[in-house]
């Protein structure tokens, strides 16, 4: 008994909907190469970013199985839509990130506003892969955005700025021990 979520349902095989809607139907699986089947109890949670409607009509995703899933659908508009979701979003990845490592590093006004601005085409893949990037590549307590950084990063070259240091310096061995 639990919950099976299946992200990017639209990109499963024909041949392997086929036996997916079984299972569906029957609550029985068969393991790989063996001969009894086992009964199954799960809820199940499908996504996919595609239109399964159109793929039905194409003859790429099976009817019976799209009418078999389709019990509660819920749209979820897309992240560039539904920019009051971005707070929470990034509060939550940065909160995860500092219990993960044992850090207190939070946005700067100037980062905020930029990750408002994004449009976000990869959704919140991209939210979360962006903040883990910016997260791991800043040596201090406070993530600016990119134009903060470059500037920091011309007067460090220039010789104005003894407090900047670079994360990446030193044997691979010693980055992973800092992050």
């Amino acid at each position: 008994k639990g919950t099976l979520f299946l992200d990017e349902i639209a990109e499963i095989p024909l041949a392997l909907q086929a036996k997916f809607l079984r299972a569906l139907e029957t609550y029985e699986s068969r393991r790989l190469g063996s001969k009894k089947k086992k009964k199954i109890n799960f809820r199940l949670i499908a996504a996919t970013n595609r239109d399964i409607k159109s793929l039905v009509a194409q003859g790429k995703f099976r009817e019976d199985l799209f009418y078999r899933i389709s019990v509660f659908p819920i749209k979820i508009p897309p992240l560039r839509e539904r920019t009051e979701d971005i707070p929470a979003l990034v509060e939550a990845f940065l909160a995860e990130f500092n219990k993960k490592y044992g850090t207190q590093k939070r946005l700067s006004t100037e980062a905020v506003e930029s990750v408002m601005t994004y449009s976000w085409p990869g959704n919140v893949r991209e939210l979360r892969n962006v903040m883990e990037r910016h997260f791991f590549s800043t040596p201090g307590e406070v993530i600016q955005c990119s134009r903060q950084r470059k500037k920091r990063q011309e007067e460090v070259a220039e010789g104005n700025d003894a407090r900047m240091t670079t994360l990446w310096e030193g044997s691979l061995r010693d980055v992973l021990q800092k992050v």
